[in-house]
């Protein structure tokens, strides 16, 4: 795992599985309008510079779906189970 951007308010972790899918990893420590804005323009930026790199996909699974609305244009796969707790599996389409 990398880190994408880490700061006091939240944090960008990512890693590369097997297949060359990029899976990422958000922490939000403070939720005021401000961070919330910025994570969101970080997180195009990430994808653009995912993008460049080859990948065509961005992963993520969630306990709280509705956290991803903040990331728009992102696509619902359902909800996968790990260690008895489902998960929603997201993805993001990059292009490519």
């Amino acid at each position: 795992m990398f880190d994408v951007l880490v700061t006091e308010d939240y944090a960008f972790r990512a890693e590369v599985d097997e297949l060359f899918q990029i899976n990422l990893h958000v922490d939000a420590y403070n939720w005021n309008k401000s961070v919330l804005k910025e994570m969101r323009e970080v997180f195009e930026e990430a994808k653009e510079g995912f993008h460049l790199e080859g990948f065509s996909k961005l992963y993520t699974v969630t306990p709280n779906p509705k956290f991803c609305k903040l990331f728009k244009g992102y696509t619902d796969l359902g909800v996968v189970d790990i260690d008895g707790v489902g998960y929603n599996l997201i993805t993001w389409d990059l292009g490519g």
